[in-house]
């Protein structure tokens, strides 16, 4: 890793890699302010190991006790809620 490579920290101490680094950042994510509601109704994943439930545009967990969500849609996460959405798409030929 190059000398000039720093590590900043963003919301909540999760750390990124600055310019110049070919390493990919974590995703950042928030507490919370309000729980959810029934998150077991909205599309799941699992995501690195952690259930996650999409809820009104942003992916949410349950860590420390807490909500958080991500305030970036993490890119498996995107490719997984579109592939989901084309599964519950009815074909032309299906009547």
């Amino acid at each position: 890793m190059p000398a000039r490579c720093v590590l900043s920290v963003l919301l909540l101490g999760t750390a990124a890699m600055s310019h110049g680094c070919s390493q990919l950042r974590p995703p950042s994510y928030a507490f919370a302010v309000t729980d959810p509601v029934s998150p077991s109704e909205h599309l799941q994943a699992v995501y690195r190991g952690q259930r996650v439930y999409y809820i009104d545009g942003y992916w949410y967990q349950r860590a420390e006790g807490r909500w958080i969500y991500y305030l970036e849609e993490p890119r498996k996460l995107r490719e997984y809620r579109h592939s989901a959405a084309a599964r519950r798409q009815p074909h032309e030929n299906d009547n």
